[in-house]
């Protein structure tokens, strides 16, 4: 939240611009979300990306020491997406 705030403290002069022009409250607000939901969805897929990998090594390590963990991989895939769905409807 304190990143999106410090981006529009910084474009605080172009949203005025915007403003003056006729753009109403609402549009401003709109266009701040679609920014902030871009962005959320590239650290989303990057993360996910990244975390996948890692947690089949992670896997993999475990299972070399006969620690079995009985989660399927896909779970975790599924949760996280249900987690997110959640938090979009929430907000």
């Amino acid at each position: 939240a304190s990143t999106l705030t410090q981006a529009v403290h910084q474009r605080s002069g172009e949203l005025a611009l915007l403003r003056a022009v006729g753009a109403s409250p609402r549009q401003l607000r709109s266009a701040v979300g679609r920014e902030a939901g871009r962005v959320a969805a590239v650290a989303a897929a990057v993360g996910g990306l990244g975390a996948l990998p890692l947690g089949l090594l992670m896997r993999s390590l475990l299972e070399t020491e006969a620690l079995v963990l009985p989660v399927p991989p896909w779970l975790p895939l599924a949760a996280g997406a249900a987690g997110a769905l959640l938090v979009a409807l929430a907000a």
